[in-house]
Order: C-alpha cells, then sequence, then structure tokens
C-alpha cells in the first residue's frame, strides 16, 4: 500500500513541475561560474565634431562582431564584461538576443544627443553585462567615476569631454549572490619608468629641453593620477552595494599594467586578487599585443586626451600602441573564502581572414563556488 501511496505523490509532483509556470522553476544548481572581460572596440578615433572617424566599414564591424560571437559561444561564459559597445543600445540587444542572456548596460560616452540622435552621430559606446538567465541577473545601476560637469544615459546625453563610468549588477548563483562589476579605466598615456626613458632620450637628442619634459611628465602623471580616484569611485559604489560582506567578480579595460600604482592598489588597499596570473616564463600575457594583433597597426593616428609639440606627440603615440602589455583583468574578493578560480586565460586571440575579433585580448576565469 504505501508503494502505491508513494508513486502516488512522485507521480502528482511530477505533473505540477510540468505544469509550473518558467518562474516557479527549481532553482539552477551550480558550482562554477565562467566570467569573460572583452574590450570590443568601437573602433572610432575621437576626430571630427559631426562624426567621429572610423577605421573600418559596416561590413568590416559586422564581420568583427561575427567573428566574436563565435568565440563567445565556444567559450560558453556565464557571464561577460563588456567595454566599447557601439551604439551600446543595439550592440548589446543583439548579442543578448543571440546569446540568449540577460543584460544590463549604460553609456559612458555619448556626446550631444536627444535618444539616438545626436552628436557625434557614430558615438554611443558603452559598458555592458551579460549573464546567463539562470543568474537572475538584477541591475544594480551605474557610477560616473571621473569626467567634467555632464551626464549620459540612454534617452539624453550632456557630454563635451571624456566620461569615464562603472557598471554594477549582482547574480545568484546556487544560493549564493555575488556582485558584479565592470568598468573603463581612462585610457591616457601612463608614465612608467620605460617611458621616462623615452623622454629622457628626446632630451639628449634635443628634441626638447629638460624643463619641457618635466613639463610633459608631469602632465602624463595626472592621468595616473585620474585612475586612481576612479578606482576609489568604483570601490565606494561597490561598497554601497554590499561588496564588504559579498563577493566581488570585478573586471574591465583598465588601462595599467600590471606593476602601476593602479593595479597595486586595487591588489594591496582594496584586497582583490587576480584571477590571471602571470606567465612564469614569459611575465603578463599581454592583452595590448602589438605583436599579434593586425588591429593594433591600424589606429596609430589614434587621439589621445592630451596634446603636446608633433614630435613628442608622435613619439609618445609610437610608444603607447607600439609597446604590447596587459591592460585587461578580472579581479575577485571573497570575505569568506570560498571563491576560488579553477582555469583563467586570454580570449580572442584567433583570427579570421586575418583579422582578429577586437584591438584587444580578453581574460576569462573559471571560478569554483564552494
Amino acid at each position: 500500500m504505501n508503494e502505491f501511496r508513494d508513486a502516488g505523490v512522485v507521480l502528482l509532483m511530477t505533473l505540477l513541475t510540468a505544469c509550473a509556470a518558467p518562474g516557479d522553476a527549481p532553482e539552477f544548481s551550480r558550482n562554477t561560474l565562467k566570467v569573460l572581460t572583452y574590450n570590443v572596440w568601437h573602433g572610432l578615433n575621437p576626430t571630427g565634431l559631426i562624426r567621429f572617424s572610423e577605421y573600418e566599414t559596416a561590413e568590416e564591424r559586422d564581420t568583427r562582431y561575427r567573428h566574436f560571437l563565435d568565440q563567445v559561444r565556444r567559450l560558453d561564459p556565464d557571464v561577460l564584461l563588456l567595454q566599447e559597445t557601439n551604439p551600446a543600445p543595439v550592440f548589446t540587444a543583439r548579442l543578448a538576443r543571440d546569446l540568449g542572456y540577460d543584460r544590463v548596460f549604460s553609456l559612458d560616452n555619448g556626446g550631444l544627443r536627444v535618444g539616438s540622435v545626436g552628436l557625434p552621430t557614430n558615438l554611443r559606446s558603452g559598458l555592458a553585462i551579460l549573464a546567463r538567465k539562470d543568474l537572475r541577473m538584477e541591475d544594480r545601476d551605474k557610477r560616473k567615476l571621473s569626467g567634467p560637469p555632464g551626464f549620459t544615459n540612454r534617452w539624453l546625453c550632456f557630454q563635451l569631454a571624456e566620461f569615464r563610468y562603472g557598471l554594477a549588477a549582482k547574480i545568484h548563483a546556487g544560493n549564493r549572490e555575488i556582485l558584479i562589476l565592470n568598468t573603463h579605466l581612462h585610457h591616457g598615456i601612463v608614465l612608467s619608468d620605460k617611458l621616462r626613458r623615452v623622454i629622457d632620450g628626446m632630451v639628449e637628442e634635443g628634441v626638447i629641453t629638460r624643463d619641457r619634459a618635466d613639463e610633459i611628465a608631469a602632465a602624463l602623471a595626472e592621468s595616473t593620477a585620474r585612475r586612481l580616484t576612479e578606482i576609489d569611485t568604483l570601490m565606494n559604489f561597490a561598497d554601497e552595494h554590499g561588496a564588504r560582506t559579498t563577493p566581488v567578480i570585478m573586471g574591465g579595460d583598465f588601462n595599467a599594467e600590471p606593476e602601476t600604482q593602479e593595479i597595486q592598489t586595487v591588489l594591496g588597499r582594496y584586497g582583490f586578487t587576480r584571477a590571471m596570473a602571470d606567465d612564469p616564463a614569459t611575465g603578463p600575457q599581454p592583452t595590448w599585443d602589438y605583436e599579434r594583433n593586425e588591429n593594433t597597426h591600424r589606429i596609430a593616428d589614434f587621439k589621445f586626451p592630451l596634446e603636446f609639440e608633433p614630435e613628442v606627440d608622435k613619439r609618445l603615440r609610437h610608444y603607447e600602441i607600439g609597446l604590447s602589455r596587459r591592460l585587461d583583468y578580472v579581479f575577485y574578493r571573497d570575505p569568506e573564502k570560498k571563491l576560488t578560480v579553477q582555469s583563467s586565460g586570454l580570449f580572442g586571440t584567433e583570427e579570421q581572414n586575418g583579422r582578429h575579433a577586437s584591438d584587444h585580448f580578453g581574460v576569462f576565469a573559471v571560478f569554483t563556488l564552494d
């Protein structure tokens, strides 16, 4: 008799589960989480008032997108952190639809516009977070990290110079909430020891005076100071969303090498860990790779925020673009120490018809969730 009763209970539960609404489905259980950060490259040079100059045709951009999508599907990440999506509303909607993921996004650079109409006509660049639907992602808003007075959002933009933002979301992995942060820090030239030697060389050649070299170095040092302020603001923003007691995964294009003050601040003062360690033999694996990624050669005339004398500008630009280095990272921090890295690596290193999908390589990490 008990066997018949137990069989009836099982049958009843099966029927109830089959008839339940999609939102009533039991929570998906997982013990790993694969996260990808990738600068997809908007392909723009910030020159021109009506329309920014572009490095490629619409057909080339679509080819790059399809190459990117193919690589994403093969990597099969659970969460994507994307920078330089442009136009952000269209690009992120297309990608979310193609992958079947949820999305949150925000504009970081849009110029002067109402909705999709404005100047520059082809600038609606932004950050995005995409996640599998079973992670039940929640938008946690964005925060302006730096830039002059003004604002950018999907419907209205008032911007006369570069802005930087952070974007936050929360996901539910098993019975744990995880805060996800995405950012793209200021892209001013980094005053590294290597660059100081380049500036000193110009003094020795008589291109500039020592006083002028000191002025140039001081101006470049302001870029580092700006990124440090952006990091502090981003961390305060994260704290407002429970980062002190919640596991945090943070990724993006930090425009700074591992040994710089910016990255050391993330690791030291704020207690994060890099998900992808350096190669023991060769050191940091570059995500801006001048030797391997031909797209880096296409932007030789890219306009940086600071401009100097033509010869100085030429040498600084050649140095900044032509030096392979790590700029993109996935970081993590967990107060309970239950978030660990299972594996990590570079993304987007494959060519298609002699082209990569971006001018950057991405970074992915597979986390184990205890």
